[in-house]
């Protein structure tokens, strides 16, 4: 296990090796609720075009312990900041790959450490302003019973088996059940009553996504259940026109789940279309 001591904060981060020395480094963030474990089916079909790949847990979520509360989204971003910027090596092919909550922390990492990273890839990212309330996109990763955590995992997989409740069930339950994980979730649901809210650090200005200057990927499922389509639009408009646009009908919030092969074969045809990787010819 290895833990980065931040601020007297850990932070788990785990390291998995790759196939290929000489290929880029994964950097993938995870959103509400899941874990650095939850990308291991898309790393193995990524892994013999990765050298290492870096799988942070949030604190509050897998094995990172939560800062004592209250405790909010900016504070679990600036932990990830530094535990990216402590394990990222400037000289290496940096990817780094957001899922929601994780695409938003993601793309903020790109536009303050742009140096550190060469590719970005955001699958359904947060941080684009939306008409709905904070609280209708938010309270289902709020469960308060097993009824309600099966329709959490019914809402982020299209097709969700026995198997997947099963063993992602009791997960989320454990998760979703500390002060920590509560103290975070509070703080992104001040959206709704706070002009000054944590979370508004996370929503990017029209000029703020002209500005990136990594080359990204934004891949958003026609099936997403979880963040209103509105969101992807904004993204859509207001990213670099560079910026490549990948819209499965059948991908749902999280494709690295589902369909891993199919989104590890999205992020290589980015890969090699990149500018300035080192792929080109």
């Amino acid at each position: 296990m290895n833990f980065l001591h931040i601020h007297r904060h850990a932070i788990h981060v785990a390291h998995v090796r790759g196939l290929n020395p000489k290929a880029p480094v994964y950097a993938m963030i995870h959103g509400i609720a899941a874990a650095g474990a939850s990308w291991l089916p898309l790393a193995r079909h990524l892994a013999p075009h990765a050298s290492r790949f870096v799988l942070p847990d949030l604190p509050a979520h897998g094995l990172s312990p939560a800062p004592t509360p209250p405790f909010d989204v900016i504070e679990a971003y600036r932990l990830l900041k530094n535990a990216l910027i402590q394990t990222l090596d400037p000289d290496d092919d940096n990817v780094i790959i957001g899922n929601s909550l994780g695409g938003a922390f993601a793309l903020k990492f790109c536009l303050e450490c742009p140096d550190l990273v060469r590719q970005c890839v955001l699958i359904s990212p947060a941080g684009a302003p939306f008409a709905a309330a904070a609280r209708d996109v938010i309270a289902p990763f709020c469960p308060q019973s097993i009824v309600q955590t099966r329709d959490l995992i019914g809402r982020v997989f299209t097709r969700p088996t026995p198997a997947t409740h099963m063993f992602l069930a009791p997960y989320l339950r454990l998760t979703t059940r500390t002060r920590g994980f509560r103290s975070l979730m509070e703080s992104i649901l001040e959206l709704d009553t706070n002009d000054d809210a944590p979370l508004r650090q996370l929503l990017f200005s029209p000029q703020d996504l002209q500005n990136l200057t990594t080359h990204t990927c934004l891949v958003w499922g026609g099936s997403d259940h979880v963040l209103p389509s509105d969101m992807r639009n904004y993204f859509d408009l207001h990213l670099p026109a560079s910026a490549h646009r990948v819209f499965p009908p059948h991908f749902g919030h999280c494709p690295q789940f589902e369909h891993s092969r199919e989104l590890a074969d999205i992020i290589q045809n980015f890969i090699h279309s990149a500018p300035c990787s080192i792929f080109d010819s």
